[in-house]
């Protein structure tokens, strides 16, 4: 990741904008360095509102989505403020269009932070600048959906389609044991559903 935010200064980078019936429009076209102009916490579970400009001064906005018991959380919502929006795509799944939103990201914590001073800010400060609570939300972002990614991976290597869908099937975790009690809560969040406490 580190290496493709070095290189990313030089390219050009096209992201299709959709209307709200999903037809092709102009393209968008994102020269790095970006800049972040404005960002919302939005209190419906986590999404993270990003408006940006990009080194031609060209505006665009993403969000990451951290809506409460959302199927898609941790995914990158792209042309909107907010995933309801109509002008919102959902970028696929590790796609060129996702790891060039994530590199620019990463690109802009580096050029403001260290790795090390990066680190510190997990740990968190009593009164945060703007940018350092940017950053950790960013960062944050960034960490949520790699974590839903390694559970998903971890799911399908170790269970089959058919046992993931037995335990989508149930409605309680109730008469499970620990083991498979935990992989239920885990299907279940990554599906959307409320847990029911065992």
């Amino acid at each position: 990741m580190r290496k493709s935010t070095q290189l990313i200064t030089f390219l050009l980078f096209l992201i299709l904008q959709l209307d709200a019936c999903g037809k092709q429009i102009t393209p968008l076209t994102i020269v790095a360095p970006i800049d972040i102009k404005k960002h919302a916490y939005i209190e419906d579970g986590g999404t993270l509102s990003l408006d940006c400009s990009d080194a031609k001064g060209h505006k665009f906005s993403f969000c990451f989505d951290g809506r409460s018991r959302s199927k898609t959380s941790g995914r990158i919502y792209f042309g909107c403020q907010y995933i309801n929006n109509k002008t919102s795509r959902m970028l696929p799944e590790d796609s060129k269009e996702e790891k060039i939103i994530i590199a620019l990201l990463h690109q802009w914590i580096d050029k403001r932070f260290t790795l090390r001073e990066q680190k510190e800010l997990s740990k968190g400060k009593k009164k945060p600048t703007e940018t350092e609570i940017r950053a950790m939300r960013i960062l944050g972002a960034i960490q949520c959906q790699e974590n839903v990614k390694n559970l998903i991976r971890w799911l399908d290597n170790n269970y089959t389609k058919e046992e993931q869908n037995w335990f989508l099937k149930r409605d309680s975790n109730k008469g499970l044991n620990k083991k498979q009690s935990t992989v239920w809560h885990y299907i279940h969040s990554l599906h959307g559903y409320e847990h029911s406490k065992r």
